[in-house]
């Protein structure tokens, strides 16, 4: 069998976990089914990513990035973005100490079809069996009771108005305290609804939130630009969750865009 062959087979697998709603081990599966394509494509075409310092096979992130510039067709950078979340989804699962972080039918259904459609684009056929796409889920709004000491109240209007703002327009609004007017999202990795004020993003998300072209490269991004949200993390343990898989992903090659975050609430205009 040939990577073709494993990769189909891989995406096969998926679709019958998703509909047994074994959704982390879809996870598993599509991220298999992504190493596979990857790796399979860029050695065949010659153009594999340079092996690590110690002289170790290239991590998965690094072929991704390699597919933006190499491969046949090019990635595009959302696609790089949104495939390398799954890698650190999938990461994270095969940890002991965070098995309890678990995937919603929604987010699974999103990385199944976006797998299903990178796959194709490099000559994978197409599993037996897909799941149909869901509707789009609106934010949701509930009324909450805070500790006065640790109430978004504490916050001006305008600060208030200016984070509602801006979780809309970046496309990360999840859910509203109506009744003190604040956001609410949702964490990337452990799927929490979170308020705006524990959840962090990373540097090159704040960097990417005032270019206008999604299709552009900017070198002060690693090389890399997505007109994408931002994917939030929340401050219960998935930040250092995601710094953690960073490191071992990358070593010293974690950058410095991916590796900081920033507090919400503290990226610009809100803190102005």
């Amino acid at each position: 069998m040939g990577w073709k062959d494993d990769g189909h087979e891989a995406l096969n697998g998926a679709c019958s976990a998703f509909t047994a709603e074994h959704f982390r081990r879809t996870i598993l599966l599509l991220d298999d089914a992504v190493s596979v394509v990857v790796q399979g494509h860029l050695n065949e075409g010659g153009k594999e990513p340079a092996r690590t310092k110690r002289g170790k096979t290239a991590p998965i992130p690094e072929y991704l990035r390699a597919m933006v510039s190499s491969g046949d067709p090019p990635m595009s950078v959302r696609r790089y973005r949104f495939l390398r979340r799954l890698h650190e989804i999938r990461s994270v699962f095969v940890h002991e100490a965070l098995a309890q972080i678990e995937v919603d039918q929604y987010q699974c259904q999103s990385f199944l079809h976006e797998t299903i459609r990178f796959a194709g684009d490099y000559g994978v056929q197409l599993p037996i069996l897909v799941p149909s796409a869901l509707e789009l889920v609106e934010p949701l709004k509930i009324l909450v009771e805070f500790d006065p000491r640790t109430t978004p109240a504490r916050y001006s209007q305008e600060l208030r108005s200016l984070a509602v703002d801006y979780c809309v327009r970046r496309g990360i609004l999840a859910g509203l305290i109506d009744n003190i007017g604040w956001p609410l999202v949702r964490c990337c990795l452990c799927r929490r609804l979170v308020s705006a004020d524990q959840a962090a993003i990373t540097q090159e998300d704040c960097m990417a939130d005032d270019r206008n072209d999604p299709s552009s490269i900017d070198d002060d991004c690693d090389g890399f630009f997505s007109g994408d949200p931002p994917s939030p993390y929340c401050n219960y343990g998935c930040g250092r969750a995601h710094q953690a898989w960073l490191r071992e992903e990358y070593g010293e090659n974690a950058t410095s865009a991916d590796y900081y975050l920033q507090p919400l609430i503290d990226v610009p205009p809100l803190s102005e």
